[in-house]
């Protein structure tokens, strides 16, 4: 049985290019984007999910964890690379307090949350 990875951010340029590297190793991808991606995608499944939201409910979180494990087939969860990311370009007088919100919740505590959700299955 391969490997799998979930990966985050998975339908922009950089996560594409993870997804291609990691299914062109023979790695099982399994992506999560606001978007749903491409069709032509090398990944296993791309669940379409809003990361920074997950960390906010127990429920949507659960159900996407299920998700997550339901689409690995089996295949053991060996890595998780939190790609997703905000980035609010301008100066801090354009901020506001919500845009740094928003990029706290995906760029610091999603990572967080999606690590501790699956630390039991990257540690098996």
């Amino acid at each position: 049985m391969n490997r799998a990875v979930l990966i985050t951010g998975s339908s922009g340029g950089i996560g594409a290019a993870l997804v291609k590297a990691f299914a062109g190793a023979g790695w099982t991808v399994i992506g999560v984007d606001k978007e749903k991606g491409e069709a032509s995608s090398p990944a296993k499944r791309v669940i379409k999910a809003d990361i920074g939201s997950l960390c906010e409910n127990d429920a949507d979180l659960h159900t996407f964890a299920g998700e997550v494990r339901a689409a690995l087939g089996g295949a053991p969860l060996a890595a998780l690379v939190n790609n997703a990311a905000v980035q609010i370009l301008g100066g801090i007088a354009g901020l506001t307090h919500q845009d740094f919100i928003e990029a706290m919740r995906v760029n610091a505590i999603a990572p967080f949350v999606l690590v501790k959700t699956f630390l039991a299955d990257l540690e098996a």
